[in-house]
This record gives structure tokens, C-alpha cells and sequence, in this order.
């Protein structure tokens, strides 16, 4: 009986070691797993930070190269017309061909007076938009008192055709521009919508010696999406680029999204029978510039420069069931869009509440959405109902009411 104990005992024990060592082993392993692929995962981001870090600095490094090449450029300093900008069409076609990737470039005077040369080859998109020969390789786009000459130039640099229209631009209020002014180096924008490509770029711009000129260069971020898609170690994730507001400006999945896009057709037929007075209304239509913030979800607002939301999609379907042409125009602050809105470089503004002095800038279309306002408290405080808030202390007024 002794004896049976004894063994019983043993073999207990003998398991117990074996469990306890096996369960150390197992824990062990675990940890050292856990460690291990914590340091790969670790390391991933370290690498793909790297990449992307040496991506965006060389190219900024580049384009201010470019920018102080051309400070003294007197091609630049001429006053901009409608014809005779053919040494400054010549320089800047020159650039681009030197440095792939580009958009397009431009300069601008204190005039508002603008001058731009656009590289076809960014995207097919622009031929559709601006109906363009299939020859074109070159687009210049001169504005002067909100009305654009559009020329179409060949490889060869040959005019092909010329074509002019009623475009509210005023370049004096771009982002770049007041940058540009307010530094001594280059600068470089955050990233916003290029309307003509639907897809986000960044604009480096410097002022010129002639005190007033800007000289910039639009870069879309096409390739940075590329570059983060490149570097995805699983299928269903998203390597993406915030600044240090939240917002997203680059994705992996950007590129995968606008190569569907641009499969699409750009201009849906219309679900509405118009006569043919309207038809040629709409034929002859400018585009209708709509404003858009960068912060206001889920109504108005931007991720990676594209505007968004609720408010934005119901634009588009409008546009799309009206053939109406819309531009979307973001990068500014609320009060600085009220302001563009009051000086005519914003045609609509929209998701905002109707007060008297509003009504005074501007005719209010019908409700397109109502929604409740709420108070949220703390669930340890005596406040249950607006009657709660009687003699409470006044809240503090902000300047810049935001809605």
C-alpha cells in the first residue's frame, strides 16, 4: 500500500514538472514570438518611414532647386498677355521636360494676371475636360480679369488650337501665393484638390525679385500613393500619410482608387430632359465653384485633399442627374471662404446655417438637410435640460462663428 503511494506520488509529480516546464516553454516561446514580431513590425514602419521621409525630401529639395534657378528669370517679370509668352512658354516646357512627374508650372503677377503651362502626359483626364486635340502635349492657360485663353500646343511646341472663356480665378488668394509673399524661401503648400486632375497635389512657390511675382510648381501626389502602395505587407492593409491636424493626404489605396476613377466615364448622362434652350445653356455653362472645408464631418470636409462627405456627394449627384459642370475649391478656413464667397471667387456656399446676416451676402436655397444640436455634460453633474443652464455662466463668443 506504501509502495502504490509512493509511485502514485511520483508520477504525479513527474507530471507536474513536465506541465510546469511545458508551460514555461510555451510562455517562453510566446514572449519571444510576441518580441519578435513586435521588432519585424517595428522595424517595417521604421523602413517604410525612411522611404517615404527621403521621397518627400528630395523632392521638396528639388523643386527648390528649381525655384531659385528662376529667381532672376526676366521671362517671368513680362507683363502677361494673351500673345507674346512664347520665352517663358519655352522655359517652362524646357523644365518639365528635364523633371518627370511635374503637373504643370506657372507664374502670376500682383495684377492677378496668370500664366500657366500644363504637361498633358500627367493625365488623360485633362483632354476629356478640355477637349483637347490628341496631339496637344502642352496646355497654356492665361488668365486675365477672370477670363482664360486656353492654347493647344504639339510636341513640337506648335499651336494647334486656342479657345477662350469666362474663369473666375483669382490667384492673389491662393494659399501659394500668400506663402510665397509672406516668405523669403521657398515654401511648399499643404496638400489640396487639383480640380482639373480629381486627385491631391502640393505646390511649391517662390516670390521673385520683382517684388509681387510668384513663381510655382504643381506636383501631384500621385507618386508618393504609388510609393506607399509599394511598400503594403498585406493585401487587405493601408499604409497612409496624416498631418497634425488627423487629416490623411496620402494612402496606398489612393492609387488603386483613382485607376478606377479614371476607368469610369467623366461625364454621366443626364437623368433629366431639358429643352433646347437649357441644353445649350448647360453646353455653354462655366463651371459653378463650390466651396469646401477641410474639417467639417460628416457634412464638408477633406481626406487626402478630396473633398468628402455628405454634403459633397449630394453636390456631385445633382451635377451628374443636371450635366451642371461643378469645381470644388478647398485649403482655406471658414472665415477666409465667407470672405472669397463675398468677393465673388466662391460661387456657392453651402451646410451652413441661415442667419439675417447671411441673407444680406447671399440667396439661401431651400433646406437640403436638418439635423439636432445637442449638449453633452458629464453623467456627474446637476445639468439634465436647457432650464438646468439658468444663471449658469455665460459661455465664451469666438470671432469666427463656424457653421
Amino acid at each position: 500500500m506504501f509502495h502504490q503511494t509512493l509511485k502514485t506520488n511520483i508520477i504525479v509529480l513527474f507530471l507536474l514538472l513536465v506541465g510546469v516546464v511545458s508551460t514555461s516553454l510555451l510562455i517562453s516561446q510566446y514572449y519571444f514570438n510576441r518580441t519578435l514580431a513586435a521588432s519585424a513590425t517595428e522595424k517595417t514602419f521604421e523602413l517604410i518611414s525612411n522611404n517615404i521621409s527621403q521621397s518627400l525630401y528630395k523632392n521638396h529639395e528639388k523643386m527648390q532647386d528649381i525655384l531659385n534657378a528662376n529667381k532672376h528669370n526676366l521671362n517671368f517679370y513680362k507683363t502677361i498677355e494673351y500673345e507674346n509668352n512664347e520665352k517663358a512658354f519655352h522655359d517652362l516646357t524646357q523644365m518639365m521636360k528635364m523633371n518627370k512627374g511635374l503637373y504643370a508650372m506657372f507664374f502670376t503677377h500682383k495684377d492677378g494676371s496668370f500664366y500657366e503651362v500644363i504637361n498633358m502626359n500627367a493625365s488623360k483626364l485633362i483632354y476629356d475636360l478640355y477637349k483637347a486635340p490628341k496631339e496637344t502635349r502642352w496646355l497654356t492657360v492665361t488668365n486675365i480679369n477672370n477670363v482664360a485663353r486656353y492654347g493647344f500646343y504639339d510636341k513640337n511646341q506648335k499651336l494647334l488650337s486656342k479657345v477662350k472663356e469666362v474663369k473666375k480665378y483669382n490667384s492673389l488668394t491662393r494659399p501659394w501665393y500668400t506663402q510665397a509673399i509672406a516668405s523669403k524661401t521657398a515654401i511648399r503648400t499643404a496638400p489640396y484638390l487639383f480640380v482639373n486632375l480629381k486627385t491631391s497635389g502640393v505646390t511649391s512657390a517662390l516670390e521673385l525679385d520683382n517684388k509681387g511675382t510668384v513663381f510655382g510648381i504643381d506636383y501631384t501626389l500621385d507618386r508618393l500613393n504609388s510609393i506607399l502602395a509599394l511598400q503594403k505587407f498585406e493585401e487587405n492593409s493601408e499604409i497612409f500619410v496624416f498631418n497634425q491636424h488627423g487629416s490623411k493626404f496620402a494612402s496606398s489605396d489612393i492609387a488603386q482608387k483613382i485607376t478606377q476613377e479614371k476607368s469610369k466615364t467623366l461625364e454621366a448622362k443626364s437623368a433629366i430632359e431639358f429643352t433646347e434652350q437649357e441644353q445649350k445653356y448647360l453646353d455653354k455653362q462655366v463651371p459653378i465653384i463650390f466651396s469646401n472645408e477641410d474639417d467639417w464631418a460628416p457634412f464638408d470636409f477633406k481626406a487626402a485633399a478630396k473633398p468628402m462627405g455628405y454634403s459633397i456627394d449630394l453636390i456631385k449627384l445633382l451635377a451628374e442627374k443636371s450635366s451642371l459642370k461643378v469645381e470644388f475649391v478647398n485649403g482655406f478656413i471658414w472665415s477666409k471662404i465667407m470672405q472669397m464667397f463675398v468677393s465673388k471667387d466662391i460661387d456657392v456656399v453651402h451646410s451652413l446655417y441661415k442667419t439675417p446676416d447671411r441673407e444680406k451676402q447671399g440667396a439661401f436655397s431651400k433646406p437640403i438637410y436638418s439635423f439636432k444640436n445637442y449638449f453633452i455634460t458629464t453623467k456627474y453633474n446637476s445639468i439634465s435640460s436647457i432650464k438646468d443652464l439658468e444663471f449658469k455662466k455665460e459661455l465664451p463668443k469666438y470671432k469666427s462663428n463656424r457653421i
